[in-house]
């Protein structure tokens, strides 16, 4: 048994459509004995039009869902959900797509002190409600030394 889904989507100038298929026809798989709960396998074609090229990616998942098409597409996009609104943070806060830097180390320690700051910024938020982000960088940077202790202490103490 083999189904299939379509989903679109418009993102700014961005045409982007989703296809998933799943199928239970499993047993061709060579590596079914190491897959005891195998019962689908399932594929998800990502078709990218900006307007001047369109990108093709495909992405192959095993799994245990039974064929419910809704099921394994929910599943998929909620996993992503979570991997983008990371991601989208720490590009708008952090402007991480504007980065620059080649040297890998340089890249891992950035992005390691960009999640820090992430983490802490989220821990304070609640407490600057009415303030937005740009903000809360402009009065940490007035005296950079000062804010990061007073923040170390207070993230002792919460």
């Amino acid at each position: 048994m083999s189904i299939s889904r379509l989903l679109r989507k418009k993102r700014e100038s961005k045409s982007i459509h989703y296809e998933y298929f799943q199928t239970t026809d499993v047993n061709w798989y060579f590596d079914k004995k190491k897959w005891e709960k195998l019962n689908s396998i399932g594929v998800v074609k990502k078709t990218i039009d900006d307007g001047k090229e369109i990108k093709i990616k495909m992405r192959y998942y095993i799994s245990s869902l039974f064929c419910d098409i809704n099921l394994f597409s929910n599943a998929i996009r909620n996993h992503w959900s979570v991997e983008n609104k990371l991601h989208w943070h720490l590009d708008f806060t952090f402007k991480q797509d504007n980065n620059t830097t080649t040297n890998k180390t340089a890249l891992l320690n950035l992005e390691i002190i960009n999640k820090f700051c992430l983490a802490i910024l989220n821990r304070v938020k609640p407490f600057y409600n009415n303030i937005s982000l740009k903000r809360i960088r402009k009065i940490i940077s007035y005296n950079f030394e000062k804010s990061l202790v007073n923040l170390m202490c207070f993230l002792s103490l919460s």
